[in-house]
């Protein structure tokens, strides 16, 4: 009787080993799977920041006026502009040779991290007198 004891709580000790190994696990995996979440979402925030702030800037025909509109302030050579505490948005123009073209760089740049997580190449046909 005694021997029979002692293996069902032998039994028992190694099921929970392996039920505590596999939570572990488990925790884990949901650790990384919400730090990936929140990484993820915070790039899709700063794509669809730029995307609008390049388009409004093509909608103006003009990087200074889009920026005005985005709410931007004139940093030296380019425009600046915070969103939400977690994003800088950054507008700077490229000389072009070509008469009446313009072009631009939007950058979205974390923060936290200062680095850049969205930045596209914006064009537009400007306005000639």
């Amino acid at each position: 009787m005694k021997n029979k004891a002692s293996l069902t709580l032998l039994e028992q000790l190694v099921m929970i080993l392996v039920f505590s190994l596999a939570a572990a696990a488990c925790l884990r995996l949901f650790a990384w799977s919400d730090r990936t979440s929140r990484e993820m979402q915070q790039h899709s925030e700063g794509l669809v920041l730029c995307q609008n702030a390049a388009e409004t800037v093509k909608a103006a025909a003009d990087l200074e006026k889009g920026a005005l509109s985005l709410g931007a302030v004139r940093q030296g050579t380019r425009w600046e502009a915070q969103y939400a505490g977690k994003f800088r948005l950054e507008l700077e123009e490229i000389q072009q040779r070509i008469p009446g073209m313009g072009q631009a760089i939007v950058r979205t740049v974390s923060m936290e991290t200062e680095e850049t997580i969205f930045s596209l190449l914006v064009g537009w046909q400007e306005v000639t007198p």
